[in-house]
Formats: C-alpha cells, structure tokens, sequence
C-alpha cells in the first residue's frame, strides 16, 4: 500500500553511510519537512560505534503519506477517499497513541471510519502495533470497510516490526515521542555483522528451514 523504501543493498559500515541511508529513506517516503542529524563523539573517528541518529517527523507529512496509501488502496475497491486526518499523542513515555479518520465516498453515499491504536517499541530493535479498535459505522458499507480493513490490523498486530529489516539500516530505536505537530525518533547505531557472523546466521536460518545446513 506504501510506497517501497529505497533501502541500501548492503548495511552502512559508516556513519556517514548511514545517515545517507536514512535520507533516501525519508524521501522515498515522501516525507517533506523531515530533518535528520548525526551525533557522533570526537573520539571515534570512524565506524558506527557510538553514533546516535535523530530524525523529527512533521506529523502532516505524515498524514499527507497516509492519505496517498489510503487513495491508492481504496481506488482499487472502487471508492474515493475525500479526507484523511492523523492525530498522534504521548500517553507515557516511548509509547505513542494515534487515531485516524478517514472520510470516503461510496456510490454515492459517505462513509466515516476511526482507527485508533498504540505504537510501541520493544527492546531496542522492533515496534509493535497493538491495541486498534475501529468504527466504520453501521449499514453495508461500514460491514463492508470492517471487513476489509481488520485484518490488516490484525497482520500489524500479530508480529513486530524488526527495524533492520525495514530499513536496512542497523539501528537501535532508543527514543520515540511526539511533541506538538513534530514525531521524533532517536537511534543508535549497532555494528553492523562481521562476514564470518552473516555466514553463521546464514547457515542457522537454513537449519531451521531444512533441519539440516546446506552443503557448502
């Protein structure tokens, strides 16, 4: 439904690379206004070690990102989506709430639909969706919505997100919060593996696919 990430095809090994790496991300995203920033000590003077990624996140462009998904996704079904609002809130720390609204048009008639949910991380490496509920209304359409839209809540809510693996890049999310109109994510960067420990993992992936490892 989104737009692919353009994520790189080997981990960063730098810093610099990984900076890089989450500015083609952002604008893959098509997230106008997203500023992004390398904290790195004077003393490392290359490497990932202690660099700390921050990014702020204007929460209309956000929005803006969600209403083109939505317009793409629901042509397919025939209906056009005439609004989209995204309101993000901070409950406790590390823990943001958010609630969309979608407004549609559907052969004539108009369908309203809320969404709301948490968004936390868990540990330093994965995001996990939980806790949706969703009103679509009574009548036809809303049995109709309902029943397209759950189960892909359902899928958010079922595993969580690794980061790395949607990113490509090997950070740590230390930070995550919104203050006003502004999402903000804080990052630090894990080595990225040696070729000796991605052949290892390579090898235990395939036992547990096979039973056995592959031959050599």
């Amino acid at each position: 439904m989104f737009t692919p990430l353009l994520r790189p095809e080997k981990p960063p090994t730098t810093a610099e690379e990984a900076l890089v790496a989450a500015r083609l991300l952002l604008q893959t995203a098509e997230l106008t206004g997203a500023i992004v920033s390398l904290e790195k000590p004077a003393d490392v003077p290359s490497g990932l070690q202690g660099a700390e990624l921050n990014i702020t996140l204007p929460i209309p462009a956000l929005e803006a990102a969600l209403h083109k998904a939505a317009v793409k996704a629901a042509a397919e079904q025939g209906v056009k989506i005439s609004q989209t609002n995204l309101r993000l809130s901070e409950p406790t720390p590390n823990r943001l709430h958010l609630h969309v609204t979608v407004e549609a048009k559907v052969f004539g008639g108009s369908l309203k639909i809320d969404v709301e949910g948490d968004v936390t991380p868990e540990g330093e490496t994965h995001v996990r969706f939980s806790g949706f509920k969703m009103e679509s209304g009574g009548g036809m359409f809303g049995g109709i919505a309902t029943a397209m839209i759950r189960p892909k809540l359902s899928a958010l809510e079922a595993a969580p997100l690794e980061l790395q693996q949607l990113t490509g890049v090997p950070v740590r999310l230390t930070q995550l919060g919104c203050l006003e109109e502004t999402l903000t994510l804080r990052g630090a960067f894990s080595a990225p593996p040696t070729a000796a420990a991605q052949r290892a993992g390579e090898i235990s992936a395939e036992t547990r696919d096979t039973g056995a490892p592959r031959p050599l």
